[in-house]
């Protein structure tokens, strides 16, 4: 599998409102829903879409996303299950919909859904811009981080491949704007703006931390004249 196929996988733009999603996150809270994705993008890397559903396999894949709690991990895994989230097959389990959508990408590319090579007017020859290539999501993030920390940032390309990657797993600019504002509103980076950049919150870890942050009132930057009024 190529470095650009392993970014791959439609995410619905409803999913995080679908009734079973609702569910879950119902019993698990956003915790849940961001473990959720975490083991999506590790069943998209297996054989068929699916992983070992055993004990040690489960208590594997917990650390394997970084979750430390083992047997919340596992009690979350039986939820999805009874709840159709995920399903179990023999000793695996799988998510339905990724397997759905995978169909159709690899239908796709076995049809030869590639950029196509034009020739100039030269006589030279140029691959054709895909679709995503001409997309100015990432100038409209930009934009948006802008708006929000008032930075005048001009962007750079590991934040651009992180925020496509990012993309390319269904992430919308909505999702960016939150984890964003989430981020600028957290206590520690009230206190150290220079850490938030294009680049940290478009690192995996980073976004989905701020992502599912439990909404917070903004804390605002004291001044010392206003502390010392009479200074």
């Amino acid at each position: 599998m190529s470095k650009k196929d392993s970014y791959w996988f439609k995410h619905d733009s409803s999913a995080g409102r679908a009734l079973k999603m609702r569910k879950m996150s119902h019993i698990h809270g956003h915790w849940g829903k961001g473990v959720y994705w975490d083991v999506i993008e590790v069943l998209r890397e297996q054989a068929g879409y699916a992983f070992d559903y055993d004990d040690s396999s489960l208590q594997m894949l917990s650390d394997l996303i970084g979750c430390k709690d083992e047997a919340r991990f596992i009690t979350w895994m039986r939820d999805c299950i009874k709840i159709g989230l995920l399903y179990k097959e023999g000793n695996k389990f799988f998510s339905s919909i990724l397997r759905e959508n995978m169909e159709v990408w690899e239908k796709q590319k076995r049809n030869g859904s590639q950029p196509k090579a034009k020739r100039k007017p030269n006589g030279s020859i140029r691959v054709e811009e895909s679709i995503e290539d001409k997309s100015n999501t990432y100038v409209d993030f930009l934009s948006v981080f802008r708006t929000i920390t008032g930075k005048a940032v001009r962007g750079d390309d590991k934040s651009k491949r992180q925020m496509k990657a990012l993309e390319k797993l269904g992430h919308t600019i909505a999702d960016f704007e939150k984890a964003i504002k989430n981020c600028y509103k957290d206590e520690y980076h009230v206190q150290n703006r220079k850490y938030l950049t294009p680049e940290f919150i478009t690192r995996p870890d980073k976004f989905q931390k701020f992502l599912f942050a439990e909404d917070k009132p903004e804390i605002r930057e004291v001044k010392a004249s206003e502390m010392f009024p009479n200074t």
